[in-house]
């Protein structure tokens, strides 16, 4: 065995103290921040693999011609399947049908769930009775509401028809028509929605001091400029809130329509969701590429209107 140098045995102790510093140091690090990194590591991971991922993913096969069946033989296309998109009749109808659907159903769920909740804030008793059935409908199934309203809007066994006939108005097609079946299944949607956007607009309304309220008395203001004046411009976080979800729910729309009518008759109720689905699933299409383009055109779509509204909203109440 060689002789050990002076040099080393010197050396020797100071290892040992950069070590022994080291390992105070990451025990230290643990002792804070172990618990964090348990609870953060798996989630992040999970996130990583099953969202970040697909969604990177998905941005490179809108890039290309990918196949459903067979993404081996997928090639690099550009922007080719977005340039396509300008000139896709189904893709045009179904942006024509998300305005529609998003503006029917932006007016009547935010009229009707404001005046509810108006009402629910003057109740002292009862209040929370009235909430539970005015929220009911928000935690039934997609598919067991669009059931529901399949009967309801039933040309000849509906319960809609049958009472239009006790007052001699001829009977309706709803979703079978071309010119009713977009307003119908945005009805059926905001049965479906509005206790949602009333529970935010209550939150809203108890959260406004009363003073306001008592100094527009005081001024003689009538209940409409109160309201007009002292209400909705205070509302106008919820208000925003509401409006961002409504625009998101219109642009992904899927469930209710895919059961009720499939995007028919004629391509009247076809939204882009649908046509994802139809393009990057349905028969005889497999253009996986083309329908992730839809997506990510669609993702851009709710992201302008959203920082429209923002704005819009700060320069209406700033």
């Amino acid at each position: 065995m060689a002789p050990t140098s002076p040099h080393q045995t010197a050396r020797e102790p100071l290892t040992m103290a950069a070590t022994n510093l080291r390992e105070r140091r990451w025990a230290r690090f643990l002792n804070r921040y172990g618990f964090i990194l348990a609870v953060l590591v798996p989630i992040l991971l999970w996130f990583s693999i099953f969202s970040f991922g697909p969604i990177l993913y998905a941005l490179y096969a809108s890039l290309t011609n990918t196949h459903s069946l067979d993404p081996s033989r997928a090639r690099f296309v550009g922007l080719d399947n977005y340039i396509s998109l300008l000139d896709d009749r189904r893709f045009l109808a179904s942006m024509r049908n998300v305005v529609q659907f998003v503006l029917t159903k932006g007016v009547l769920n935010i009229v009707l769930s404001l005046g509810l909740a108006l009402l629910l804030e003057r109740l002292r008793r009862g209040r929370n009775l009235y909430l539970f059935f005015i929220f009911m409908p928000v935690v039934i199934s997609q598919v067991a509401v669009a059931m529901l309203f399949l009967w309801l809007y039933d040309p000849r066994l509906g319960l809609i028809n049958y009472l239009l006939s006790l007052v001699e108005i001829p009977p309706q097609s709803f979703i079978r028509s071309t010119a009713q079946a977009i307003y119908s299944v945005a009805i059926a949607d905001v049965w479906k929605t509005y206790g949602y956007a009333a529970v935010i607009f209550l939150a809203g309304l108890l959260d406004i001091p009363q003073d306001y309220y008592e100094a527009a008395r005081v001024d003689g203001a009538t209940r409409l400029q109160t309201l007009w004046r002292v209400t909705l411009p205070l509302l106008k976080n919820p208000l925003v809130l509401v409006l961002v979800l409504i625009v998101i729910d219109g642009v992904q729309h899927f469930t209710m329509v895919q059961v009720m009518t499939g995007g028919g008759p004629a391509d009247s109720t076809l939204m882009p969701s649908i046509l994802v689905y139809n393009y990057g699933l349905g028969a005889n299409n497999y253009r996986m590429g083309y329908a992730c383009a839809i997506s990510f055109l669609m993702f851009a779509v709710i992201l302008v209107v959203t920082v429209l509204q923002l704005r819009l909203f700060r320069s209406l109440y700033d």
